[in-house]
């Protein structure tokens, strides 16, 4: 559709300056934006990594074996979606980053797992060391995959359709990583040809020993800066906004920015939204337009009434003036007791009229057929159609409830154009003077031509549920739109009119629903997170045997995560789709880097009980693993950030800020707490 539209504004560009806008344009070029990026940033991503492997490892096979795993990875998720028809989104396009991200993670741990076996024994053959690569690396990456699952799972509960596809999509991606990097992974290393030795583990200082002799020196400081984290997330998280601009998502160059910016700021507003007004529940007919099946209320003091000799009406609903009695109207047919107009119907003062049959203007009056009024006419046709009742919404005082609720919203400094039944009445006003009642209301409901009606009347009004609506659209550009608390304050400004009631209002629309799937994912996740972090203590405390250590190793994790949010909120980031799925992604990462540390740290604490040398001696070996892996993906994902999408970028960034607060976590906080506490028991 976006495109035959922008096909069709090609055709005229050379004629007017164009832009294509709208709702549909939005949903269409988010699409689009995804689709080029998860092409064009993907392959970067990979061409990152892949130098990024060969300066950290400088062989060939270190770096095709990871990019031959995570790339079979994804393209069996990407196979098995398309055999299931299983569409991504924007939300859930993700999922081929974050893959990317599990899978190179197993596979980096397996490598490095295998050269330090390489290192302490050169001389053993190749099966040797894949099997006890294969055998020691098992058990904490299928912990790291089943933690980082509960942690996707938490994204079913959000009640969001694509939010849900993706937490789906993870959850089996993981598994497909599992089962690729460990059985191809091996395979690969046993069927590389023979080259080159080895390069000694050892050679160099590696990286993350300074991180070691940090935590040694630093303990303290390590302790009260994790303190004043924990402060800083607290600051930041009740900072978190859910909200967001559409246009904020473009940058300014695109043709989508200008047109929203266009539509916002001259053509009346981008974002739809419906304000409901159900009539109030009453049987009492309108006042002056009582149905001909109902007795109008006659005054016991009406000065005219003893004109007709205080005679009673011959029936239920009938006029005195044209019940056939025997009052004194000198206009009233006596032979007829039908009540009928005798200039209408050709009675006694039609016939003593002797200008009536040769009337010059009778035949060449163009609006005779479309006089209401006339025999025939819609009025007539309504008079004596006894089962007419008019809207509440076409008398005085639903024109006025109209009116008031119209202004109101009109006013709000977040509207753009507003649309109802009041800009009806305003023409009708223009029209008719400013003394129209419910007569004239009634007639316009009933009388006016099905393409007038279709135009001005059916599009705010409902007769069949007796509902009015009032069309808004908002200014998304604005810098003050807070979409819970514009519609909040408006629904009670709108409730407190005194021609309304608060039960009369409903909204709806594109402006709403955007709006409750915020509020929505917000809460959920918020809920959720809480959720996840018990299951994950449980799952450690399965693990490890232990609660202490389990407590030990949750702690970076809740800081990794709140961290981020902290940030987020403190630079004033919104939570939206996109960004909501973060948390999800730092918890599955900093609960690997701890699971493998904590599993590690176990191993070589029983090699002398000490805990410092133990600590120096897991930083030299599945430190290393979570360094690489870290700086991969930082410097791959790193190249989001020239995404003319700017979801994309927010992804990248806090993807980048996820791993290195997780990888900070794992190798500072993580180890001092365990050298502080000592879970392991006494030292030698």
């Amino acid at each position: 559709l976006v495109a035959s539209v922008r096909a069709i504004a090609a055709d005229y560009r050379d004629h007017a300056k164009l832009f294509v806008g709208g709702v549909p344009m939005i949903a269409a070029d988010m699409v689009s934006f995804v689709r080029s990026d998860l092409i064009l940033f993907g392959s970067g991503i990979l061409g990152v990594m892949l130098l990024v492997l060969a300066v950290i490892f400088r062989r060939v096979r270190w770096v095709v074996i990871p990019l031959v795993s995570c790339c079979i990875s994804v393209t069996l998720m990407l196979a098995l979606l398309a055999w299931l028809d299983w569409r991504m989104t924007v939300i859930s396009s993700n999922f081929v980053a974050v893959l990317l991200i599990v899978t190179l993670a197993i596979a980096i741990h397996l490598i490095v797992r295998y050269r330090e076996l390489h290192a302490e024994q050169p001389d053993n053959d190749r099966f040797g060391h894949v099997r006890e690569m294969t055998r020691s690396i098992l058990v904490p990456c299928v912990y790291t995959g089943v933690t980082t699952m509960v942690a996707f799972v938490s994204l079913i509960v959000s009640g969001l359709q694509p939010v849900i596809d993706f937490g789906w999509m993870m959850t089996i991606g993981i598994a497909v990583a599992l089962l690729v990097a460990f059985t191809l992974v091996p395979t690969l290393i046993l069927l590389w040809p023979h080259g080159r030795p080895l390069l000694p583990v050892s050679s160099g200082t590696p990286m993350t020993l300074y991180f070691a002799r940090a935590t040694d020196r630093f303990g303290r400081p390590v302790l009260w800066i994790s303190v004043l984290c924990c402060v800083l997330v607290a600051i930041g998280v009740s900072r978190l906004e859910v909200e967001n601009r559409f246009i904020d998502y473009f940058k300014k160059t695109t043709e989508i920015y200008q047109g929203m910016e266009l539509l916002d700021a001259r053509l009346g507003g981008t974002i739809p939204l419906d304000i409901l007004l159900r009539a109030p529940d009453t049987d009492a007919p309108l006042p002056g337009l009582e149905s001909a099946g109902a007795a109008a209320p006659v005054a016991a003091d009406d000065p005219f009434l003893a004109d007709f000799g205080e005679q009673e009406t011959a029936g239920a609903g009938q006029d005195v003036l044209a019940s056939g009695g025997t009052g004194t109207d000198p206009f009233a047919d006596a032979g007829n007791a039908g009540a009928v107009d005798a200039t209408a119907t050709g009675g006694a003062l039609a016939a003593d009229d002797p200008f009536a049959p040769e009337d010059p203007f009778a035949a060449d009056d163009l609006f005779a057929d479309d006089d209401p009024f006339a025999a025939g006419g819609a009025a007539a046709a309504d008079a004596g159609d006894s089962g007419f009742q008019p809207s509440y919404w076409f008398s005085l005082d639903g024109m006025r409830s109209i009116d008031a609720a119209h202004r109101l919203v009109d006013a709000r400094e977040e509207t753009g154009k507003v649309l109802s039944l009041a800009t009806t009445f305003e023409v009708i006003r223009d029209l008719l003077g400013n003394d129209i009642g419910s007569v004239e209301l009634a007639l316009v409901q009933r009388s006016l031509p099905p393409d007038i009606a279709g135009l001005m009347v059916d599009p705010y009004f409902d007769a069949g549920l007796d509902e009015a609506r009032i069309t808004v659209r908002v200014k998304e550009t604005s810098k003050s739109l807070r979409r819970a608390a514009f519609l909040r304050e408006l629904r009670r400004e709108l409730g407190e009119l005194p021609e309304l009631e608060p039960e009369q209002i409903r909204f709806t629309g594109m402006l709403v629903l955007y709006n409750n799937v915020l509020q929505s994912l917000f809460k959920s996740q918020i809920l959720t997170l809480g959720a996840v972090f018990l299951a994950i203590l449980a799952m450690f405390w399965m693990l490890f045997r232990s609660l202490s250590i389990a407590l030990i190793t949750l702690a970076p994790n809740l800081l990794a995560a709140g961290l981020v949010l902290g940030i987020m909120g403190l630079a004033g980031i919104p939570l939206d789709i996109m960004t909501i799925t973060i948390a999800a992604i730092v918890v599955g990462i900093g609960v690997d880097d701890c699971i493998h540390y904590v599993y590690r740290f176990r191993r070589e604490f029983d090699r002398d009980r000490d805990y410092l040398a133990t600590m120096y001696r897991c930083h030299g070996s599945i430190g290393r693993a979570l360094y690489y892996t870290t700086m991969t993906v930082v410097v791959g994902f790193s190249t989001l950030t020239l995404s003319n999408f700017t979801p994309s970028i927010y992804f990248g960034l806090l993807t980048v800020l996820a791993m290195v607060a997780a990888v900070v976590g794992a190798l500072t906080l993580l180890p001092r707490l365990l050298i502080e506490f000592r879970p392991l028991g006494p030292e030698r």
